[in-house]
């Protein structure tokens, strides 16, 4: 073995550990501008599903709005036919009623001109 050897492997030699280790670099200006505005960038990319998430929960509550409102509006249609149906039954009874009271009139009538 010659002497040309880095390290000398063995309790007396301190050399084997002697490499300084490379120190973490503080980021250059240009490289904070870059890792700032990739941050900014995810934080704007939040907010923006947070928006698309907000906006969709709006656009349920318009549907549920909108189908609640269809129930409604076929409700009131049911209603005002039942009316009509009811309007209708009230006009026959009327003359159902006044067919009566002619008939009555009529019975009195041939009653009198009998006696």
């Amino acid at each position: 073995m010659t002497d040309t050897a880095p390290f000398v492997h063995g309790p007396h030699n301190n050399n084997y550990n002697t490499t300084p280790r490379p120190q973490p670099q503080t980021p250059t200006p240009g490289l904070r501008e870059l890792r700032d505005s990739v941050l900014n960038l995810r934080d704007s990319v939040l907010n923006l599903k947070d928006s698309v998430l907000n906006l969709r929960d709006s656009v349920l509550k318009v549907r549920d709005s909108v189908l609640n409102l269809g129930d409604s509006v076929l409700n009131l249609r049911d209603s005002v036919l039942n009316l009509k149906d009811s309007v209708l039954n009230l006009r026959d009874s009327v003359l159902n009623l006044r067919d009566s009271i002619l008939n009555l009139r009529d019975s009195v009538l041939n009653l009198r001109d009998s006696v």
